[in-house]
């Protein structure tokens, strides 16, 4: 059985467990969820209520990486469509909020603790580099962890002007579902089946979450990318970094690491072999890769090179000088483009 058959059984099967679930607990709490049920709920905390979901809202952002959804959906049902979105909208942007204030007050160390390993490695040094739009798309969609993300723009140089517009406009996505949640305050199985639906969808997001962000990255880079450079740190036995002084606009006369762009056809390993031998007359051995940045446009594979060699073997064809820098003596010179930002990221490990 070919991987397609395999998909759609999986698919049939998940809307038919599903269906009969949905029929299941709809029979089992019906009798519970009367107006009679939340009034009594609502009673007891008075004006407060509001303020409490609120509140929660805003908890489950900071505690990444909980689903907005089912929060948005307790809104939408105890307050209406009116009053839950507009409850759920206020905890979302307080709760993104705050996120990206923790992230920009305790930086890297706490933000490394919050945010998992994998969503860390996948997106810092990317999505800082990222349009409002673009950014407005992540906070909407449900297929990406914008409440990790928040906290990872938070640590980085990101200005809060760059994420007024995103959090505004995509929160709105997540508070959206307390709208469709109200209809259940008609108590039908019709409203209720609803409810569930954006469940599965939201189950099946996630399930299918590495495919749709990738297939939306491919999408990203087809309308923002115009280039790709690959990049190389290399380090010599002393632990000392090489890099070269450009000789041209932009950021002539400023220190900059070896590379250039990947021709058609390359991979960039092979790209990465082409530009060393015709930058230095350099043979490259046993390159690592170390990490993807993305800087106005441009995608950046960055790779580590450590070999014993010596300045004296190699011979410079671009840029008017090239030297090796020790840690300490590359805070005291002019690094252009985001190098700096690569170097510092590459040294902290």
């Amino acid at each position: 059985m070919d991987n397609k058959k395999r998909e759609v059984i999986k698919i049939a099967t998940t809307v038919i467990i599903y269906t009969i679930f949905t029929l299941i607990i709809w029979k089992i709490i019906q009798g519970y969820l009367t107006t009679d049920f939340f009034s009594s709920i609502l009673s007891k905390t008075g004006i407060l209520a509001p303020v409490i979901m609120i509140f929660l809202q805003a908890l489950q952002v900071l505690i990444a990486p909980i689903p907005v959804q089912p929060v948005s959906i307790a809104s939408g049902y105890i307050f209406g469509a009116l009053w839950g979105f507009i409850i759920a909208y206020i905890g979302l942007v307080i709760g993104s909020f705050i996120a990206f204030y923790i992230g920009k007050v305790f930086g890297r160390p706490l933000v490394k603790k919050i945010v998992s390993k994998k969503v860390m490695n996948k997106y810092d040094g990317y999505i800082q580099n990222t349009s409002v739009f673009i950014l407005a798309l992540i906070m909407w969609l449900p297929l990406f962890p914008d409440d990790e993300i928040l906290y990872i723009l938070g640590m980085s140089k990101t200005k809060v002007k760059k994420i007024i517009i995103p959090i505004l406009i995509g929160k709105t996505g997540g508070a959206s579902t307390a709208i469709i949640s109200a209809g259940l305050g008609k108590y039908s199985p019709f409203t209720f089946h609803i409810i569930f639906f954006v469940l599965l969808m939201t189950v099946m997001g996630f399930y299918y979450r590495t495919k749709l962000e990738k297939w939306f990255e491919k999408l990203i880079k087809k309308l923002k990318m115009k280039d790709i450079k690959v990049s190389a740190i290399i380090i010599n036995q002393k632990g000392e970094i090489l890099l070269q002084k450009r000789e041209k606009n932009p950021e002539i006369n400023k220190w900059v690491l070896f590379g250039g762009s990947i021709e058609k056809g390359e991979s960039e390993i092979e790209a990465l072999e082409r530009e060393m031998l015709e930058e230095l007359e350099y043979k490259i051995k046993n390159p690592f890769f170390f990490k993807k940045y993305y800087y106005k446009d441009v995608e950046q594979p960055i790779y580590i090179i450590k070999d014993d060699i010596d300045i004296n073997d190699l011979k410079l064809h671009e840029g008017s000088d090239m030297k090796f820098f020790s840690p300490t003596d590359l805070e005291n010179i002019e690094i252009g483009f985001n190098y700096r930002e690569i170097l510092e990221d590459y040294l902290k490990k």
